[in-house]
């Protein structure tokens, strides 16, 4: 199914549920909270889409669930929404199993997985302005600042992702590259090769 052509950047969890129907996901575990170069990543993103992120939490979030003592959805929403706000970054809302939802900045979307059921059966990074297309049976990265953050930061900010999925769905996930984002054609070949360099 293909996600609504907005341009406006969500930073939002790689949870495989995660649909929007309003907003361009630019996906990072736990929407970048507690994930090394996150923020440098946003700003890049910032930079090439010309518009401002926006950050989105969601019911289930595995990656924040292991950094906190009391994992919840609420302590998901709060954690998230603390960690926007200082750093002057913009906070939508959450996104809940059940029924699509409205959330601020023109921000629509849910989770459409079971709730405790993880089902993806691979990874897709997207290198050439966020997904292109929903599928349930793939957890996102983003990966669309590839060509313009340090090649070490790059790789850890990737890997620390990629070994996180896979050890949470138990498999070795393989790895699909998603180009088709709308970005210019030589960010996404700079892309490709960035990630290329460190898969």
């Amino acid at each position: 199914m293909k996600t609504e052509r907005s341009t406006l950047p969500v930073i939002t969890t790689g949870d495989e549920g995660v649909q929007l129907n309003a907003g361009r996901r630019f996906a990072l575990a736990g929407a970048g909270v507690g994930l090394a170069h996150a923020e440098e990543a946003m700003d890049i993103i910032e930079r090439e889409s010309g518009q401002t992120v926006t950050l989105v939490s969601g019911e289930q979030d595995d990656f924040l669930a292991a950094q906190l003592a009391n994992p919840n959805q609420h302590e998901y929403e709060a954690v998230t929404r603390t960690w926007a706000q200082e750093r002057g970054r913009a906070y939508a809302g959450q996104l809940l199993f059940g029924d699509p939802r409205e959330l601020s900045a023109g921000v629509r979307g849910h989770l459409v997985r079971p709730a405790g059921v993880h089902v993806a059966e691979q990874i897709v990074l997207t290198i050439g302005g966020g997904e292109s297309q929903f599928s349930l049976r793939s957890v996102v990265i983003s990966a669309d600042f590839a060509s313009a953050l340090a090649k070490d930061k790059l790789a850890e900010i990737i890997g620390t992702q990629i070994n996180f999925y896979r050890q949470l769905l138990g498999q070795e996930l393989s790895v699909v590259i998603d180009d088709q984002g709308g970005w210019p054609a030589a960010i996404v070949a700079a892309n490709r090769a960035a990630v290329q360099s460190i898969l």
